[in-house]
């Protein structure tokens, strides 16, 4: 073999490791804190969890969130992920001691970087009430726009099946009750083919239940407000329930 034969074959060797790099695909890990946040807010039922991811070989890009909540009697709801919360810097004051800094975004995607700790405070929301609401308020939004337009009392708009329906969605899709609840989440990332799977439990009481369910009132209070005394009621008392996960 030729000298220059040797020198070919070692500059060739020197792009193995990259070759192999485009090969590998990521592994990501996730960890979930122990603490989960259940409520009931103008978005219906919902979830807030804090994640911590980390990326193996490569940098991961998470595109989508599902979660599945089963109740201990199999009742079964789907939910998507709605926002990301992310505490930036705790600044401190000496009046109120130290107050975190959060950003908050629209849950499109996560970013996460090679061997780098990447934490999110994700919002799960019910698809079924999301879509349903959407159609609601929008018929709502017209009858409303209908009435100012024909300079028409709003305190009428009580009685017209728009506002009742959209009231009554709050009151029916209020289905916290109970006992144990699993979680079955999918982490799809976009550089794998099969989403990664992360499972908790955790369990809600009857005083749970009853501590949620006002929410119901705070909602048709707050709408009310909104399409009818226009007296921009703040929002303020919403009940939430933070639950340790079951080991």
């Amino acid at each position: 073999m030729e000298w220059y034969q040797i020198i070919a074959i070692f500059g060739a060797l020197a792009w193995l490791p990259i070759i192999i790099r485009w090969f590998i695909r990521p592994k990501l890990s996730i960890v979930s804190d122990n603490e989960i946040e259940v409520g009931y807010d103008l978005d219906g039922p919902k979830l807030k969890i804090q994640f911590a991811f980390s990326s193996d070989y490569k940098d991961s890009l998470i595109d989508n969130m599902t979660l599945e909540l089963i109740h201990k009697d199999q009742e079964t709801h789907s939910l998507i992920w709605n926002w990301l919360e992310e505490e930036i810097i705790q600044i401190t004051y000496p009046e109120f001691g130290e107050l975190p800094t959060k950003k908050k975004q629209k849950a499109i995607a996560i970013h996460v970087p090679n061997d780098f700790l990447t934490e999110k405070r994700i919002s799960f929301i019910d698809k079924e009430f999301k879509d349903r609401f959407n159609e609601l308020q929008l018929l709502l939004d017209i009858k409303h726009n209908n009435f100012f337009t024909e300079k028409k009392d709003l305190k009428e708009l009580r009685s017209t099946n728009e506002f009742k329906n959209f009231i009554n969605l709050y009151v029916n899709s209020f289905y916290w009750k109970p006992g144990e609840y699993s979680i079955s989440i999918k982490i799809h990332n976009r550089k794998n083919i099969n989403p990664y799977h992360h499972k908790m439990r955790f369990q809600l009481t009857n005083l749970d239940t009853q501590k949620l369910r006002h929410n119901i009132e705070s909602s048709k209070r707050f709408f009310d407000s909104v399409y009818i005394t226009q007296d921009k009621e703040s929002l303020t008392g919403w009940n939430t329930i933070k639950k340790l996960k079951i080991r």
